[in-house]
């Protein structure tokens, strides 16, 4: 506990997150989501413009785990980015089911799951290849998120 009390990062997500809960009282709903969307939309652009030329080294190079690693945390935030800008579309527009129910949505899902995915393998990943643990977890996942689906599709069905 001693360490938590000198840590800059401890203390700022602290911070935020009590902020959160001022602004939460302070500020209609409506409002705090309009800042809520802006501010991420902020934060993210500025990572990504930080990782940026990283992102692209990793890319070229791709054979350790921490270009795994960044690549999945870049492919995050870019992800991210993007699901904010959509969001703020769909606020702007009132939610119209032509673009609620369009791919952009599921495909914003399908590809925070690959960036999870380098995200889990880089601690596994040695001149490329991937420890054959990393592989099981992943098929582990998978499975586990097939039976999910497989029970919500079924659920929606009866």
């Amino acid at each position: 506990m001693k360490r938590f009390k000198k840590s800059l990062a401890a203390w700022g997500v602290l911070a935020a997150m009590m902020s959160f809960w001022v602004f939460y009282w302070i500020l209609p709903q409506d409002q705090l989501t309009k800042v809520s969307y802006s501010l991420a939309l902020g934060a993210i652009l500025a990572v990504l413009a930080r990782y940026t030329k990283d992102a692209f080294f990793s890319l070229r190079e791709g054979r350790q785990g921490y270009h795994f690693l960044v690549i999945g945390l870049y492919l995050t935030f870019f992800i991210l980015f993007w699901q904010r800008v959509w969001t703020i579309v769909l606020d702007m527009y009132g939610q119209p089911d032509s673009l609620v129910y369009s791919p952009v949505s599921p495909f914003i899902s399908w590809m925070l799951t690959i960036a999870s995915a380098l995200v889990s393998m880089a601690p596994d990943v040695d001149n490329g290849k991937v420890a054959n643990a990393s592989l099981v977890r992943f098929g582990i996942a998978l499975f586990v998120a097939g039976l999910i689906s497989g029970i919500s599709i079924t659920t929606f069905l009866t």
